[in-house]
């Protein structure tokens, strides 16, 4: 079984599952696969290694950091600024500012993925995720509504009726 390794200062976050999962970098050996159960640890490789439980049947999502933009794409997708910022606050527990200068310094080099076990997470992403593949594929194929005598797109017009 895979086992995740936390700081001290997340453990009580993970159990009550405040923190709904964990960005990591993608293994080079023993990747955790959507639907594996893994086991929370802190201190491992010290004395002081101590497991605090299992997580079962996790999800994992692709993920992207853009450090210099301060954007976030998970599975393909990037997030909108309240998802993005609901995203960084509860990944570090803090601010999405800590979020950014946790990431900073942490310099990975491999792939990230981001490992989620708490159910109503997966199945809100999940929904938003797919959502928004509809949306982007939509907006990839939809040609360009011009209007010829004002040069101006329709969707920018006052719909009839409307007020703005």
């Amino acid at each position: 079984m895979p086992a995740l390794n936390f700081k001290k200062q997340f453990i009580p976050h993970v159990l009550s599952e405040d923190k709904p999962g964990t960005v990591r970098q993608v293994r080079l050996e023993g990747e955790i696969k959507t639907g594996q159960t893994v086991s929370i640890y802190s201190g491992m490789r010290t004395r002081q290694c101590k497991k605090y439980g299992t997580k079962e049947d996790v999800r994992v999502y692709p993920i992207a950091l853009d450090l210099k933009n301060r954007k976030v794409t998970l599975d393909g997708v990037e997030l909108v600024f309240i998802i993005q910022n609901w995203f960084t606050t509860i990944d570090i527990c803090g601010s999405e500012d800590d979020f950014w200068q946790f990431f900073t310094a942490q310099n990975y080099q491999r792939p990230l993925v981001w490992i989620v076990w708490h159910k109503e997470t997966i199945a809100m992403i999940d929904q938003y995720l797919h959502y928004m593949k509809i949306y982007n594929k939509l907006q990839e194929n939809r040609p360009a509504l011009f209007l010829k005598s004002e040069e101006k797109y329709v969707h920018d017009q006052p719909m009839m009726g409307m007020s703005y």
